[in-house]
């Protein structure tokens, strides 16, 4: 992801010391530009602790997330190939504060309002919790997005139901969309950090239906028309699967 505002990847590494960027230039070298996030850098390990990169300040450079033990951490962007020290922003959505686990939930940054920062959202257990960004550095307190979609609030399981977030109306911001048992479901964006129940629409490209596998059968959800609007996309044993919204 572009880490500075010129819209060039570069490649960043949640390293053993930190956080080590290359930057997408002629000869340059890893450097590392925050001394966290790391296994010695703050004792952050893979099995309990979530790492990101997201725009949360809106100015289109990348800043580092981290859902550490006992609340997130972001260190933003400086925009001059440096980074903030990192600063807590939520007391929530991680190990120790909420009981969020790698094995059962999943958390994303994603602009649910299409205001251009980042928001936080988290599938939790009775469903999907929202904190908004406030664009000032902060974040609002959780709130329940939609009872759905979650490890006790639907059924929802890593090792066979994916779970994305993607635009599938065109308006700009991201709805969910489920790869459950029987069916693909999607929960439309309410633009105010909320979503509508999960509508089924698509009895397939799921575990039980089509004998889809997390293992074997990547998914994804991508716009292949350039409308505006996701499609589906799942590579099944035999070829390539898409439907277009």
């Amino acid at each position: 992801m572009p880490t500075a505002s010129r819209g060039l990847a570069d490649i960043v590494g949640f390293g053993t010391d930190g956080v080590v960027i290359m930057r997408n230039a002629v000869n340059c070298h890893p450097v590392t530009v925050v001394k966290s996030f790391g296994l010695n850098a703050g004792g952050w390990t893979i099995d309990r602790h979530v790492r990101l990169l997201a725009d949360t300040t809106g100015d289109k450079a990348t800043d580092i997330i981290g859902f550490g033990e006992s609340a997130v951490f972001i260190s933003t962007n400086n925009g001059n190939n440096t980074f903030t020290d990192p600063k807590m922003v939520l007391a929530s959505f991680s190990y120790s504060a909420g009981g969020w686990r790698i094995d059962k939930h999943i958390r994303f940054m994603a602009d649910l309002r299409n205001v251009g920062r980042c928001d936080i959202v988290g599938f939790g257990d009775p469903g999907v919790y929202v904190s908004l960004n406030n664009g000032n550095g902060n974040f609002s307190p959780p709130i329940l997005g939609v009872s759905d979609f979650g490890y006790e609030c639907g059924g929802w399981r890593l090792d066979r139901h994916l779970r994305f977030l993607a635009d599938v109306t065109g308006d700009g911001r991201p709805d969910i969309v489920g790869f459950g048992e029987n069916n693909v479901v999607i929960g439309r964006n309410n633009g105010d950090g909320t979503f509508s129940l999960g509508k089924p629409v698509i009895n397939n490209f799921c575990y039980s239906a089509g004998g889809w596998r997390i293992e074997a059968n990547p998914r994804f959800v991508a716009d292949l028309t350039g409308d505006g609007k996701a499609d589906i996309v799942g590579c099944a044993h035999d070829g390539v699967y898409c439907v277009v919204e």
